[in-house]
């Protein structure tokens, strides 16, 4: 999980477990094994100062990863 710098969502790194009733004849996986979810807390930094989350929907991302971090 990464917050970001201003408080208003995270990035939360699922990890994909592969089926092992699921028989494969390739010995190579080359699956996602993690997705990538942003979580939003709060709308406005407004309502960070405020302390009043509101539930928001989380988005999942069109790109996998490990250990996700901010940019600055």
């Amino acid at each position: 999980m990464s917050p970001s710098p201003d408080g208003l969502a995270i990035l939360f790194d699922e990890a994909l477990v592969v089926d092992p009733q699921v028989v494969t004849n390739d010995k190579t996986f080359t699956g996602a094994t993690h997705r990538l979810w942003l979580l939003p807390l709060f709308g406005t930094l407004e309502e960070r100062f405020a302390g009043e989350p509101i539930a928001l929907p989380p988005a999942e991302l069109e790109i996998s990863g490990r250990q996700p971090i901010w940019l600055p």
